[in-house]
């Protein structure tokens, strides 16, 4: 709930007169907190507030990166920087010119600290810069809150960060808004377990300790749940092709197109019965594996309209309610879906190495608590025995044996 309650203050806060300012690390989570809050009926009653019809209801959301060029563009200063800035892979040429900026914009504070709160969210993932970004934008005796998602980082942990988080006292969140108890269960276990199909048990047993009991238990605000579906695609007719071959390539397209057809069709129908296509959240490695290849045509065979948020361009758009999502595995964290379907769930582990991402388990604990109500898994058969697919066959086979017991 660390996202939720953040929002709780900004709104409390920005009700009683605060300029505030939510800050968070994902580009996507920024771009859907705005849908949000613009699209929700409540919130565009309160756009204006109190007696005077010009008093108006400041709560401004960005992702990190979006504010630093904006207040470098404001100032004068991108030039400095470069305008490529967000491009650059190399991680210690980043951080450096990351450190740069900041301390160029240091010298502009007193313009820079115009908001009574800052919200940080996804404290975990951020470069000591960039949360010294944040408290530049703090009035002196604002108020600054974070969230940090303490074993979720999916990016090597700044130590600095560690050191900041002595200065704040610090309060333990117990309710989950978002998954039911049985979603929730099986992604606990999945991370605890850090991949090791051997500590599935005593994972299971650690959920039952640390979070059922009445006084320090978790309260889910969902009731309805389900373990994750693992749902088969039938590789079988390219067993006899040549992989390296373009003849297996196409065909491989061909397979997985029609069997996600399928799939989705089947989700879009239930869709169309109690929510919207924006409630379907569809996960994928990466922008050009196979697998989101085959997802992007077997939406358009079926006429559906989406937003591909595993496009780097695209990570900032605001997405229309009759949009179905597609997004990659670690754009995906702090977002939603009623339903979420998971593709190339094997290829997880390779991705974690592949874009430097801090721990396996950390990345499957996101994918597996977007879901509101259900995850699907799509595992084609040439991959059911990968050691992650594995791992989640038992995790569930386990939790769904156990279902009766706390």
């Amino acid at each position: 709930g660390k996202t939720f309650r953040l929002l709780q203050i900004g709104y409390e806060h920005a009700s009683a007169g605060a300029k505030v300012l939510f800050l968070c690390f994902n580009k996507v989570l920024a771009a859907d907190i705005r849908r949000l809050l613009v699209g929700r009926e409540f919130f565009s009653q309160q756009l204006v507030l109190g007696e005077e019809p010009g008093e108006s209801f400041v709560l401004d959301v960005a992702d990190v990166w979006e504010v630093l060029l904006q207040r470098l563009a404001e100032q004068g200063l991108a030039g400095e920087i470069g305008n490529n800035f967000e491009e650059s892979s190399d991680s210690k040429s980043f951080d450096r010119r990351g450190r740069e900026a900041v301390e160029l914009l240091e010298s502009e504070r007193e313009k820079i600290a115009i908001y009574d709160t800052v919200l940080v969210d996804e404290t975990q993932d951020f470069r000591e810069w960039q949360f010294k970004l944040a408290k530049l934008h703090l009035k002196k005796d604002g108020t600054l809150l974070i969230a940090h998602g303490k074993g979720q980082e999916l990016y090597p942990a700044d130590p600095a960060i560690e050191t900041l988080l002595g200065e704040f006292p610090k309060q333990g969140l117990r309710r989950n808004f978002r998954n039911t108890k049985e979603s929730f269960r099986a992604a606990f276990v999945a991370h605890l377990s850090q991949l090791d199909r051997e500590k599935i048990k005593s994972s299971a047993k650690r959920f039952v300790s640390d979070f059922s009991g009445k006084d320090q238990g978790l309260d889910f605000e969902r009731t309805e749940g389900r373990y994750p579906i693992l749902e088969p695609v039938d590789m079988k007719s390219l067993s006899c092709e040549d992989p390296s071959s373009v003849f297996y390539a196409e065909e491989e397209i061909e397979v997985l197109v029609a069997r996600y057809k399928q799939i989705l069709r089947d989700q879009i129908d239930f869709l169309e019965e109690r929510h919207r296509p924006i409630d379907l959240l569809l996960l994928v490695p990466t922008h050009k594996c196979v697998e989101a290849r085959a997802v992007r045509k077997a939406l358009e065979a079926l006429d559906q309209e989406f937003i591909d948020l595993t496009d780097d361009t695209l990570r900032r758009a605001t997405v229309s309610a009759t949009s179905v999502r597609l997004c990659t595995f670690h754009s995906a964290r702090g977002i939603e879906g009623y339903r979420v379907v998971i593709f190339g769930l094997s290829l997880l582990p390779r991705l974690c190495k592949q874009i430097g991402l801090s721990k396996p388990e950390n990345l499957l604990y996101v994918i597996l608590t977007r879901a509101v109500f259900e995850t699907t898994i799509v595992v084609r058969s040439d991959e059911w025995n990968s050691d992650i697919v594995v791992l989640v066959q038992d995790i569930v086979t386990h939790l769904s044996s156990r279902n009766s017991q706390n």
